[in-house]
């Protein structure tokens, strides 16, 4: 056997264990694929539990909340700034499940709420736009009085 024979066989062999090798890599590649999408559907869900639980929690603190201070009123544009941000943080959160949800059978539950998110934190920035564009022009609370009361 000449050189070049010799050196063929060598190269021949060594394609056939390199083809070898990456198709353990790319059937590898592909179970590790899978298990990614079963992990981030998992954790998908599970955010999507926690958002909600904290949603309620947050609704539960506010409903029980005592109403002002001694004699005075809430502060209705907190409250509205609040809303729209906890709306903004309920839309990203149904954005990142959008974007790591695995399962064909969630996909349609992720886009139904991240719709819904979206379009709740646009209603309430909207709104919120509108009650801050229209106070300016609303007359004093005392106006037909003459002068500001003052709160004891």
């Amino acid at each position: 056997m000449n050189v070049s024979a010799h050196a063929a066989a060598l190269l021949a062999r060594m394609r056939g264990r390199a083809s070898a090798a990456l198709r353990a890599l790319a059937a590898h590649t592909a179970a590790a694929s899978a298990s990614l999408r079963v992990h981030a559907s998992r954790l998908g869900a599970q955010l999507a539990g926690r958002v909600a639980a904290q949603r309620a929690r947050a609704e539960r603190a506010r409903l029980l909340a005592p109403r002002g201070g001694a004699g005075t009123p809430p502060d209705p544009a907190a409250a509205a700034v609040e809303e729209v941000e906890e709306a903004r943080r309920e839309w990203q959160a149904a954005q990142l499940y959008f974007q790591t949800v695995g399962e064909p059978e969630l996909i349609d539950q992720a886009i139904h709420w991240m719709t819904a998110a979206e379009r709740r934190y646009m209603y309430l920035l909207r709104k919120a736009r509108e009650e801050r564009l229209a106070a300016p022009l609303a007359p004093p609370r005392h106006a037909a009085e003459g002068a500001p009361r003052r709160h004891a």
